[in-house]
């Protein structure tokens, strides 16, 4: 198995395109809020999740196209919100 988080990851050019392929096996892809997702490809004996959760991207945004290919394995791509960061002392940021 893999996994890539894109969450750091800027995106630059209008559309990226990314082949995943998984056998006897899984990947994850975790993809940034904000940019638009085509997910597509095939799984036999396994199978391709998508979720993506958080507002839609807006319009413009770049695309990230996405080809999960899997045998005996499977793909998911997903959203998972950014971590908040942790403010020091005892109450909230003034």
């Amino acid at each position: 198995g893999a996994d890539l988080d894109l969450r750091d990851a800027t995106v630059e050019a209008p559309e990226t395109e990314i082949t995943v392929w998984s056998l006897m096996g899984g990947s994850t892809i975790v993809v940034p809020e904000g940019v638009e997702v085509d997910a597509g490809g095939f799984a036999f004996m396994g199978g391709n999740d998508v979720r993506l959760e958080g507002p839609p991207p807006p319009p413009g945004a770049p695309r990230l196209r996405i080809r999960c290919w899997s045998l005996m394995g499977g793909s998911d791509v997903t959203t998972v919100p950014r971590r908040r960061r942790a403010h020091g002392g005892h109450g909230p940021p003034g």
